[in-house]
């Protein structure tokens, strides 16, 4: 049986909303045709976590509400394989909450933004925190901000 975006989207809500239930304030949005789940975060004053959904793809994307976007993370999978892709959705989200994940601003080299020509000077990326603590120090020299979910992460830069 196919489904639709819209009901993949619905599944993924159900299964997060299950997973944490004090997320009340996940609601449906759109992009056109495509369905998102966007939750602002009561924590972090202009955070957001969205995740656009289809049915054989998913983007995962939190932003701080700085340019030039959000960190993203892209999921992909083959139309019978739904239930295992949304649960690869959920377990990078729950590594997110857990603090595994963290989200890293950093910021881009002089050339990078020469050659980019607007007002982006840095950008957000989801990083795994046992990755982000193999970073040399060259290149946390470059990190603006790091945090977890929940804020209670301190990494020494």
């Amino acid at each position: 049986m196919e489904v639709t975006d819209l009901e993949a989207v619905t599944l993924l809500r159900e299964r997060l909303l299950k997973k944490y239930p004090e997320w009340t304030d996940l609601r449906f949005a759109s992009s056109g045709d495509v369905p998102i789940l966007r939750l602002s975060l009561p924590h972090r004053e202009d955070h957001e976590l969205s995740v656009e959904v289809g049915r054989t793809e998913a983007t995962v994307a939190y932003s701080d509400g700085l340019p030039p976007g959000p960190a993203e993370q892209l999921f992909i999978w083959n139309d019978d394989q739904l239930e295992e892709g949304l649960d690869a959705v959920c377990e990078h989200i729950a590594g997110l909450v857990r603090g595994e994940v963290l989200l890293v601003r950093e910021q881009l080299s002089r050339f990078t933004q020469f050659v980019r020509r607007h007002d982006c000077d840095s950008l957000l990326w989801f990083v795994a925190t046992e990755d982000f603590e193999r970073w040399s120090r060259r290149r946390r020299r470059r990190v603006q901000r790091v945090w977890s979910w929940d804020g209670t992460q301190r990494l020494a830069i």
